[in-house]
C-alpha cells in the first residue's frame, strides 16, 4: 500500500475524480499499513462521500523512497498525518528506522510550488514532549510548515482528559458545516500570523511541554490561501485514528464531528463544491449529463 504510485489526474470540478494522495511517511499511514486497522474509518468515508455524490474520491500511497513531489502528477489534494516514523509494538515496522524522516529538500521547495498552482495540502501534525524532553511528533512537519509561513510550535496542550476544538469565528463555512467540535487528547500549537483561524485552542487547556505556551496565542486548526492552492493545518492527527486502535494513541475519529471535519477539509482543499450549494447543483446537473 504505502510504496503504490499516484495515479493520473482525471478530477475536474464539474464531475470526475478528485485525487487524494497520502503520505506513507505519516505516523498514521504506517500504523494502517502495519495494522490495518487505524485509518479504515476515513478511507471508508472518503471512497464513500464520493460516490453517493457521483464524483469518486480516490485514494492512493506514497512512495517513501522518493520524493513527494516526483508522485504528485494527476493528484489534487496531498495529506500528511504527522511526518514522523512509528511503529505498533511487536510487530515488523512499516519503514525502517534507520530511513531519514526530513522532509526531501525537493519537497521543501517544490510542494509550495505545487500548491501554488491550484492543489491543497492537509498537514495535521502532533503534540510536543514533556517538560525537558526533545519534541519528537512536530519536529518535520514545523520545518515543511514553515514553507508555507506557518509556525508549529512543540506544545502539548491538553486538558486532563479530552479537549473540544470549537470553530473560530470567520472559519469559512464549508469547512465547520456539520462541525459543532473537534476532540483530541491534546495538540500542539499552530501560528495564526497571515492565516485564518478554523477552530480554536480552549482558554481551559494547559501546556504541558514546560516552555509556557499560552492557548490564546495559538489555534488548533487554520487555513491559509497560497497564491491558487490553500494548505491547512492542524495540531493531532490521532484524531483521525479508529476506534480501538491505541497506537500511537487512542483513535479519535468517532469522538466529536472528527470525521466530518476531515472530509471538508479534503472538500474544501479539492475545490469540491459545499453540498447543497448553487455550484454543487451544477456539477450533479454535469455529473448527469454524462
Amino acid at each position: 500500500m504505502c510504496i503504490g504510485a499516484a495515479e493520473p489526474r482525471t478530477f475536474h470540478p464539474q464531475g470526475g475524480k478528485m485525487k487524494i494522495l497520502f503520505d506513507s511517511m505519516g505516523s498514521q499511514v504506517q500504523v494502517q499499513d502495519q495494522t490495518h486497522t487505524r485509518l479504515n474509518t476515513l478511507l471508508g468515508a472518503v471512497s464513500s462521500m464520493g460516490y453517493s455524490r457521483g464524483d469518486p474520491w480516490t485514494v492512493s500511497f506514497s512512495d517513501y523512497r522518493k520524493p513527494l513531489v516526483q508522485q504528485l502528477d494527476g493528484v489534487d489534494v496531498l495529506a500528511v498525518l504527522t511526518h514522523q516514523w512509528t511503529t505498533y509494538p511487536n510487530l515488523p515496522p512499516a519503514i525502517p528506522r534507520d530511513v531519514s524522516f526530513a522532509f526531501y529538500d525537493d519537497d521543501l521547495k517544490g510542494l509550495p510550488e505545487w500548491v501554488a498552482g491550484g492543489h491543497g495540502l492537509l498537514l495535521v501534525s502532533n503534540h510536543g514532549a514533556g517538560p525537558g524532553q526533545p519534541p519528537y511528533w512536530p519536529v518535520n512537519d514545523t520545518v515543511l510548515a514553515a514553507r508555507f509561513g506557518i509556525t508549529i510550535v512543540p506544545a502539548a496542550f491538553g486538558g486532563g482528559g479530552t479537549l473540544a476544538f470549537p470553530p473560530a469565528a470567520g472559519a469559512p463555512p464549508a469547512l465547520v458545516n456539520g462541525v459543532d467540535h473537534v476532540v483530541a487528547h491534546n495538540c500542539c500549537g499552530i501560528g495564526k500570523t497571515d492565516a485564518t483561524v478554523i477552530l480554536s485552542i480552549p482558554g481551559t487547556a494547559r501546556d504541558g511541554s514546560g516552555h509556557g505556551y499560552k492557548p490564546d496565542d495559538y489555534a488548533f486548526c487554520v487555513l491559509k490561501e497560497w497564491s491558487g492552492g490553500r494548505v491547512i493545518v492542524a495540531g493531532n492527527s490521532g484524531t483521525a485514528g479508529d476506534r480501538g486502535n491505541k497506537w500511537p494513541a487512542n483513535g479519535m475519529i468517532p469522538a466529536g464531528n472528527n470525521l466530518d471535519f476531515y472530509l471538508n477539509c479534503l472538500a474544501y482543499l479539492g475545490r469540491v463544491p459545499a453540498q447543497g450549494s448553487a455550484a454543487d447543483e451544477e456539477r450533479e446537473e454535469a455529473v448527469a449529463a454524462v
